[in-house]
């Protein structure tokens, strides 16, 4: 399969009639590269192949196809329609397939999404076209390309693109033309995992026909054997419900698990964020108590503080002034009177008016206050040097307490800028909730035993069951009439499972042989790609595996994304080899050459990586059309720039339009 081109019309942001060609004229030039930044229209290029091919929708809002432009014009009861035209090649047969889907604007302003309906028509080697029957377009694309290995084909680089999916070995299997032996096999047996052929195959049929010209015992044999493969049916299927379970669910544990190694991180990150928080917690209450202290000591002393610059010129005036200081401190006139009034001195002294005591006494009146003031003024001085020392203790204590509170806003400032790194480093880190996972693991981990112990218990039942079926098989063969007519359905029987044998040998040979040719491509592109010493190789399920050192590794990233396209670059050449043999005498073998078309494929690798990844897929495959950002483009051009047939660009005229033009290589 070769893409020729591929033409949009009022599909999402492409308005109008737009087209790329893709077609590859120079087989040293198969590269077509587009280039455009986000929300430029790369992933809707991408997946409009799969919308076309297969009439999915991968995108985002699903029913959003039409664009938004042209949607918004239409009136009430006005109608309009987007397609996507791919024509491609394969097998020398020229295709054309259309997928076209109708809009309608309703009264209440809302937009009717008719159903997407796909025309399609071929051209043959010799010039003759004919139309496709609808309702074989599906099979027909599906025989070209399998839908389940479609996202390998068309990658959207920004999405989990998973390799190890459980149906991926037929999907595989069909692209290396290994399915037409399987279905042979199945045809003439049955299942191939099945001890025993099923009645309802060719050598069941067989012996069926011998059964309906022998004896009644015969007729109860074969209807015996016939429950016991029902049984066994139900049983394995039951078997392949529980793998295909298992598997989810252990994918599911290993993202879980992928998760939690990255929150692992953030949860220290957020320990750290928490403990600054406390110390936030408690300078801001230490903070609060220096502010409130010193608000305090403010109110209760700062007056010391203001009345000292008139202290100095007061005690100076003080000291100009001629006071003698006769008087007795703590003692005033009013002192005086209230002894008088008594008649007693404080020593006992009777104070009678005239006596020499009541004289000495009266003498004070002039040198007490209120009539001298030299008292005063001694207490005075005194007051302003307690003042004077009350003032020092002030400033001491209010500097202290300010710088106590300088250093509690220097460090809750520290603390906050901390915090805002690590907020900051979260913010770009995917949130999660730690415990929900680890919960939600132990739920998987559960179902995982419930299905593995369960699933044992099937395979016991299949193993009775197979015995069953043999033994019903002997009881046959020695029951049967061996009339004439009976013994030609017996040698009808020898030829099909002969037929089958060699059919399994075959098969056997041939998978053998295209498993160990994958793993040479696939280890041999890893290692162009890879700068490093992990090794690669692929399972008889063609499931990917990963080693480092004799042990299985994860992948995460950019490792993924080599992971990816060594594996389908490989099955690409692989698929090519097998096409080109398919000329030589007596080759069996079946295969095609296949397009890969990427979407942000470097968005998890770095420039070295970058460089080599395209320049080994463009070795690989006999197409390769990447759509990608200018910025990856200036490395990815290094491994291919001799390569390149056309350069398209996407042009964002608004959020609703998008032009597609040419670029000059």
């Amino acid at each position: 399969m070769l893409l020729k081109r591929i033409k949009y019309h009022n599909f999402r942001p492409f308005i109008g009639d737009q087209e790329i060609l893709l077609d590859v004229v120079d087989e040293d030039k198969n590269v077509v590269v587009l280039l455009g930044d986000n929300t430029h229209g790369k992933s809707t290029f991408v997946l409009s192949f799969v919308w076309c091919l297969y009439g999915e929708s991968r995108f985002n809002e699903k029913d959003s196809i039409l664009n938004e432009r042209i949607a918004r014009e239409l009136s009430p009861g006005e109608t309009d329609t987007a397609f996507v035209e791919i024509e491609f090649e394969d097998y020398n047969t020229q295709y054309i397939i259309r997928r076209t889907q109708k809009f309608e604007k309703l009264s209440n302003g809302k937009l009717k999404n008719g159903t997407d309906e796909a025309e399609m028509a071929y051209t043959d080697k010799d010039g003759v076209t004919r139309r496709v029957q609808k309702s074989d377009i599906s099979s027909i694309v599906r025989t070209i390309l399998p839908m389940d290995l479609s996202s390998y084909f068309f990658f959207e680089g920004e999405k989990d693109n998973e390799i190890n999916k459980a149906e991926l070995g037929d999907a595989v299997r069909t692209l290396l033309g290994l399915t037409a032996f399987s279905n042979m096999k199945f045809h003439l047996y049955g299942p191939h995992t099945a001890r025993n052929y099923y009645s309802t195959s060719v050598m069941g049929m067989f012996e069926n026909m011998q059964a309906g010209i022998s004896s009644e015992e015969v007729e109860r044999i074969l209807a015996k054997k016939r429950d016991f493969e029902k049984k066994l049916g139900e049983y394995q299927n039951d078997k392949t419900i529980c793998e295909v379970n298992i598997d989810d669910y252990l994918k599911k544990k290993e993202r879980i698990e992928e998760k939690l190694r990255q929150a692992e991180p953030s949860k220290e990150l957020q320990k750290r964020r928490d403990e600054l928080d406390k110390f936030i917690q408690k300078a801001n209450k230490d903070l609060e108590k220096c502010q409130s202290k010193l608000i305090d000591s403010f109110g209760k002393k700062s007056m010391h503080l203001f009345i000292k610059p008139l202290l100095v010129p007061a005690k100076k005036r003080m000291e100009e002034m001629d006071v003698v200081d006769k008087g007795i401190r703590g003692i005033d006139a009013q002192a005086l009177d209230e002894l008088l009034a008594r008649k007693k001195c404080l020593c006992g002294t009777e104070l009678r008016e005239g006596s020499m005591a009541f004289k000495e006494l009266m003498k004070y009146y002039d040198i007490l206050p209120p009539k001298a003031v030299g008292t005063l003024i001694t207490e005075l001085e005194d007051s302003m040097s307690d003042s004077v020392q009350n003032c020092a203790d002030f400033v001491k204590e209010f500097d202290s307490n300010y710088e106590d509170i300088l250093e509690l806003r220097k460090n809750i400032n520290d603390y906050e800028k901390k915090v805002n790194v690590i907020s900051k480093e979260l913010a770009e880190m995917a949130e999660c909730d730690i415990a929900t996972l680890e919960e939600t693991k132990r739920e998987y981990v559960k179902n995982i035993k419930d299905l593995t112990e369960k699933k044992e218990m099937l395979i016991a039942n299949i193993s009775a069951v197979n015995s069953d079926i043999s033994n019903i098989n002997k009881e046959f063969n020695d029951s049967k009439d061996k009339s004439e007519k009976a013994a030609k359905y017996q040698l009808y029987f020898k030829y099909a499972e002969e037929i089958y044998n060699w059919l399994n040998r075959e098969y056997g040979k041939r998978e053998k042989d295209m498993l160990k040719r994958l793993n040479e491509n696939v280890s041999h592109i890893f290692n162009e790609m890879y700068n490093g010493k992990r090794q690669v190789s692929i399972d008889e399920n063609y499931k990917f595996i990963m080693t480092y050192d004799g042990g299985k590794v994860d992948t995460t990233g950019g490792l993924r994304a080599i992971q990816y396209f060594s594996y389908v670059g490989g099955l690409v050449k692989l698929a090519h080899d097998v096409m080109n043999e398919r000329n030589q005498p007596l080759a069996t073998n079946l295969g095609e050459q296949y397009p890969l078309v990427l979407d942000a494929a470097f968005s998890h690798a770095d420039e070295k990586h970058t460089k080599n990844i395209s320049k080994e897929l463009a070795k690989c495959t006999s197409q390769l059309i990447f759509a990608l950002m200018y910025k990856d483009w200036r490395y990815a051009k290094e491994g291919i720039d001799t390569k390149v047939a056309r350069i398209y660009y996407f042009e964002k005229i608004d959020e609703m339009e998008v032009h597609i033009i040419e670029k000059g290589v």
